[in-house]
């Protein structure tokens, strides 16, 4: 093992705030000295008593409870009749929406039919010979005729292997187009006539003649690829058609004889036409209904502008996703499909879902349902006020009508428990709750009357006052965390794979000597900053040591992602301190620098230490190597390192670079270190990281002892990287002194921390 300097490979001790690793860090918190007994202020409690003039029993309170049996009767009567109707209404509207999207599949179903048929009865009418390809004006007063009397229809074409292309077009309600495209392979382009025709009725009279040359070669469509190379007839997806910038379908078919391939006759039909059938549908008062694919694209709506949109950068319109509609219902729809986790590729039937939707505050009921062919979604959308709105108009007055008989009868009992019982004793309740949640500030004396409530109140005040002293020296997320899982203070623990955080600051002990006592409210300060931003990612505080804390993730409340928000932490605390700076200088005040280590991987936590003391913490070499990482900092020149259990955890989330390979103390085996730079969906355009692939190159040119050449990848880093770069310089410096051993030495490609 090649010889490492002391200042090279190891922190020199001068911030001995970190746990050394032959003391357990769950020790630590035993520096902590016991607080002072709380004493409960006698002389406010006898004076709050002085003010009581007279008291009663709780019995007597608890008899204008009376006053609930009738409200109870009235509720038994009215809310069953309030849930039965609301249960009518969700049949109705399922019957409704059953039969709508039973509707809308059935002139789909429709659409499709014909088109196939058609498609046929052309192939039939081509390969009997009644019409002839070779005669043009057979074949145009063919397809003008079928193209006029069939208006679900855009295209009726036939295209050849050659590239020729014959079709008509429904320009719009008047207009029909007929095209007679001649390719050549030699200019690539294709020379097409076209004869426009004025519809009246269901003849067609000729208008103008046109004649200009366009890149459209037939071959190269989808629908005559796809007829190619399948037998029978075929259908495309969806797509946008380039001439209309419409949404809209192919079927297409080969069309052979004699055994010979001729080409390819295809129906394209603009969806828009559907969109305009929806239109005429009426959903409830206000409802809507729409199409769509399994992939949440849109091929139908009411509005057919919402179907399409084109995105920045792109030439073409493209089908619209549901989330990006414009129309608030189809927002609300994929809002309700995501939060009830609805797989459109695994949905067999009518799937109905009532779903109240906090952002629009209403509750609509939405259905899905798939269509036999093309894979598609018939939904509907219908605000729930549709239907019940008159139900529960009608609801609320006779509810109404309840209330003011009983307010009338009994309105001297209802005060006279609103004031005894009722208000004491919510607002007990409600302090009780806080109690639970350790939120101690939200507890205060509430006097009464009854004896028993004035006591109870008088009680959890003092409860307060105790439980508020104590909360100073605890880590009250922590406590609020235990207290809401229901865990119970004993000793034991679990093995449990979390990520541990050391962060400490730099240079202390000469801080500490300069500043004097005024570094406590300057150290409190910082030390709350960091632990706001340390429970604020879900981490867990396990102790203060000094200037260092210690922290954890992952526990006791499950956290899947416990290495992330980790180094979330880790960024946001780094970035944070450098605020701070700004401002420590702008005040004359000493800027603190922090070294942070992070590592997963297992450890015991759970209550450690004796029965008359104990502390919730976590144990382990996990814990040691993290608080060893925090120390390479310093060596390195970084700010935050993480470890190779870490990395492997967050690496498709985070930039980092790998550093070096290190043997820490106490250990064997040497791991990989990586500085952890940023997250990835956080990085700006204007950030660069072009310099990290420089440096690992260089890293792993020094590992495998190739000195010379890694001394130029690191000299490059330094070029690269704004700034310069501390890693690189020190690694510069070993190859140098590397490259002066003998030949003879051996090097093991790692760094060994000989120091604690």
């Amino acid at each position: 093992m090649n010889p490492i300097t002391k200042n090279e490979d190891a922190d020199s001790g001068e911030n001995n705030s970190t746990p050394s690793p032959d003391e357990s860090p769950a020790l630590a918190l035993g520096r902590l000295e016991s607080p002072q007994e709380v004493q409960p202020d006698i002389d406010s409690l006898t004076v709050k008593k002085k003010k009581r003039r007279f008291s009663v029993s709780l019995k007597l309170g608890l008899a204008a409870t009376i006053l609930m049996t009738v409200m109870i009767t009235s509720a038994l009567i009215f809310f069953p009749w309030w849930f039965v109707s609301s249960k009518n209404i969700a049949s109705i509207v399922e019957e409704l929406n059953r039969e709508i999207i039973k509707g809308v599949s059935q002139e789909i179903n429709n659409v499709f039919t014909n088109a196939e048929t058609v498609l046929l009865t052309i192939d039939g009418i081509f390969s009997e010979g009644v019409v002839s390809l070779a005669n043009e004006g057979q074949r145009k007063n063919l397809y003008l005729s079928l193209l006029n009397s069939n208006v679900t229809f855009s295209w009726i074409s036939f295209g050849w292997p050659n590239g020729d292309f014959i079709g008509a077009q429904r320009q719009n309600e008047k207009t029909i187009r007929f095209i007679n495209s001649k390719w050549s392979d030699a200019d690539k382009k294709a020379k097409r006539d076209i004869d426009y025709f004025k519809v009246e009725g269901r003849k067609l009279e000729a208008e103008i003649t046109t004649v200009l040359e366009n890149k459209y070669y037939a071959p190269q469509r989808a629908w005559f690829k796809k007829a190619v190379n399948n037998q029978g007839i075929v259908w495309t997806g969806v797509y946008v058609f380039a001439t209309s910038k419409k949404p809209g379908i192919n079927v297409a078919i080969s069309h052979d004889k004699d055994g010979g391939f001729i080409g390819v006759i295809t129906i394209a039909i603009e969806l828009e036409r559907i969109s305009n059938y929806l239109k005429e549908i009426k959903v409830g008062k206000t409802g809507t209904v729409f199409i769509m694919n399994q992939k949440r694209e849109l091929i139908a709506f009411q509005d057919p502008k919402e179907v399409t949109h084109t995105l920045v950068g792109k030439e073409k319109p493209q089908l619209k996703k549901l989330d990006r509609a414009k129309d608030p219902r189809l927002q609300v729809t994929y809002r309700a499909l995501v939060n009830n986790n609805v797989d459109l590729g695994e949905l067999a039937s009518l799937r109905q879902i009532s779903f109240s939707d906090s952002q629009t505050g209403q509750d609509y009921f939405i259905s899905v349902a798939p269509i036999e062919k093309r894979g598609w979604i018939v939904g509907t959308v219908i605000p729930q006020n549709d239907f019940l709105g008159e139900i529960n108009k009608n609801m609320f007055n006779v509810l109404l009508v309840i209330l003011g008989l009983i307010v009338i009868a009994a309105i001297a009992v209802v005060l006279l428990s609103r004031h005894l019982i009722v208000n004491p004793l919510s607002k007990i309740s409600n302090q009780t709750l806080e109690i639970q949640n350790f939120n101690l500030d939200q507890i205060e004396y509430t006097p009464s009357v009854i004896r028993e409530v004035d006591q109870l109140s008088m009680a959890m005040d003092q409860m307060r006052r105790g439980l508020g002293s104590f909360q100073k020296y605890l880590p009250t997320e922590l406590v609020r965390t235990l207290i809401s899982q229901g865990m119970e203070a004993k000793l034991g623990g679990e093995e449990k794979n979390l990520t541990v955080y050391f962060i400490d600051l730099v240079g202390f002990t000469k801080i500490s000597e300069e500043m004097g006592p005024d570094l406590i409210p300057y150290l409190a300060h910082y030390m709350s900053e960091m632990s706001n931003l340390i429970t604020g990612k879900k981490g867990t505080i396990d102790k203060y040591m000094g200037d260092a804390i210690m922290a954890f993730w992952g526990a006791p409340a499950p956290n899947e992602r416990h290495a992330l928000d980790a180094c979330h932490a880790a960024l946001t605390s780094q970035k944070e301190l450098n605020s701070l700076r700004v401002q420590w200088r702008r005040e004359g005040k000493t800027p603190f620098r922090a070294r942070i280590g992070i590592n997963t991987g297992p450890v015991l936590v759970g209550n450690m230490g004796s029965e008359q003391r104990m502390d919730y913490t976590v144990i382990g070499d996990t814990v040691n190597v993290a608080s060893r990482l925090e120390a390479l900092n310093k060596m390195y020149g970084t700010q935050i390192l993480i470890g190779e259990e870490t990395f492997k955890e967050v690496q498709q989330e985070v930039i980092v670079r790998k550093l070096d390979t290190v043997v820490v103390y106490g250990r064997e085996k040497g791991m990989d270190i990586y500085e952890l730079l940023a997250i990835r969906d956080e990085v700006k355009l204007s950030d660069r990281f072009d310099w990290i692939e420089s440096y690992e190159e260089g890293l792993a040119l020094f590992k495998s002892g190739n000195f010379g050449h890694a001394v130029k990848n690191f000299q490059k880093t330094l070029k690269l990287k704004e700034g310069g770069d501390s890693p690189s310089e020190l690694l510069i410096k070993r190859c140098e002194r590397y490259m002066r051993q003998s030949p003879d030495a051996k090097f093991k490609g790692v760094t060994v921390m000989r120091h604690k």
